[in-house]
């Protein structure tokens, strides 16, 4: 995978799901397992791994889990009508939560893109917008990857189906989630460096310890 600083990259990024290209493992340090796993004591999610993590609304309107003040931030550009993006979820996103997340090491940032393809979105943004409002955003976050949510499954994600209605038909919306210069999903940056593609998980353990070790 071609490393490039953020800016430049994003530049040349065109709007579709990226095919991810064959690549090699990388070896990565072992984590330090004398580190204490951070556990949050405000608004908390349920990461559906037995998990409980941090979540916040940025000001931007996007959604970040685990400590605020961790060395390391983890920006991860999906959609959530895009297959590659479902993989990614699938198989990497745990891996880091309870590896580098729980552990106070990374802190995570979720921005839906929009994609012309996609009709679907608005919609999507704004769900995960307005759950995050709620304390819920990881939860619509993983959610969101099976299709809208059903009333039944936003019963069990413990959401506020009318406070949900009314703030996705919010005027203020259009300052919820500004686009992103990235157009290719999944897309990830590592503090400043973004990466494009679905790497294995060596690969990506490997460029998570490189930014720690700096």
């Amino acid at each position: 995978m071609q490393r490039a600083p953020f800016l430049l990259l994003a530049l040349l990024l065109q709007s579709a799901c990226t095919i991810p290209a064959p690549r090699e493992a990388i070896s990565s340090p072992t984590a330090d397992e004398t580190d204490a796993a951070f556990v949050a004591s405000e608004r908390t999610v349920d990461a559906f791994t037995g998990s409980t993590l941090e979540e916040r609304m940025l000001p931007s309107g996007m959604l970040e889990i685990g400590h605020p003040q961790a060395p390391v931030a983890f920006t991860l550009f999906t959609h959530h009508s895009c297959a590659y993006c479902r993989t990614f979820d699938a198989m990497l996103t745990d891996r880091i939560l309870t590896e580098f997340v729980e552990r106070g090491r990374v802190r995570l940032t979720v921005v839906p893109v929009p994609l012309q393809k996609y009709p679907e979105s608005t919609e999507q943004m704004l769900l995960l917008s307005c759950a995050t409002k709620q304390g819920k955003g990881w939860a619509m976050h993983r959610a969101l990857f099976d299709g809208q949510p059903s009333e039944e499954r936003l019963r069990a994600m413990e959401i506020d189906g009318d406070a949900l209605e009314t703030c996705t038909a919010s005027s203020d919306n259009d300052r919820l989630l500004p686009p992103s210069t990235v157009t290719l999903v999944p897309s990830y940056a590592i503090n400043d460096t973004l990466y494009t593609g679905l790497p294995e998980w060596p690969e990506l353990r490997g460029q998570i310890n490189e930014a720690l070790s700096r």
